[in-house]
């Protein structure tokens, strides 16, 4: 089948009207490493909050004391955020027999609800994806997207990546804590 040369020329334009608006309305950020200064450190405890998800419910990570926990900061229109979610979802899936949860916040505050259920639906996500919550971006100082933090069973801090991993770093991380 043919595809027009109109269909590709409004498929780009709104892609790029896309990355135009996320650019402007993330903080800018790089994404190596040593520009994300992080305020929490490995071994201490995980702030507590609950928030809830685009489908309505509640997470709360005081309910998941016992059972590892993997933050992910991401926003719907972030390209780089696909190949870590389908990962994470993937994991999810891994892991869910060994109670391991996986949360995606959104780190761009007043992305359309629109966005984020265009992207949990793209990555076929089985894990909860969280509207913009401001206390906890800050606590988790979630400046960038792919940030990602592995709370252990005791509510502890196990890891924290700057950027993103792959399944099998991902999988040595929780195999240490589990």
């Amino acid at each position: 089948m043919k595809v027009s040369t109109s269909y590709i020329i409004i498929a780009v334009g709104i892609v790029v009207s896309f990355g135009i608006y996320a650019t402007a309305h993330v903080q800018k950020y790089s994404t190596s490493n040593s520009s994300v200064a992080v305020s929490l450190a490995v071994g201490e405890l995980a702030p507590s909050f609950t928030v809830q998800s685009i489908d309505g419910k509640s997470f709360s990570l005081a309910e998941h004391k016992g059972k590892p926990v993997i933050i992910f900061g991401m926003f719907g229109g972030c390209g780089e955020c696909i190949p870590t979610g389908e990962t994470l979802n993937k994991i999810q899936k891994d892991y869910a027999a060994k109670g391991v949860s996986v949360l995606a916040i959104d780190i761009l505050n007043g992305e359309p609800l629109s966005t984020l259920e265009q992207y949990r639906d793209y990555i076929k996500a089985d894990f909860p994806l969280v509207v913009y919550s401001d206390s906890v971006v800050r606590a988790y100082n979630l400046t960038a997207p792919e940030i990602t933090y592995v709370i252990d069973a005791n509510g502890n801090i196990a890891d924290i990546n700057l950027s993103a991993l792959n399944y099998q770093q991902y999988k040595d991380e929780l195999d240490k804590i589990i």
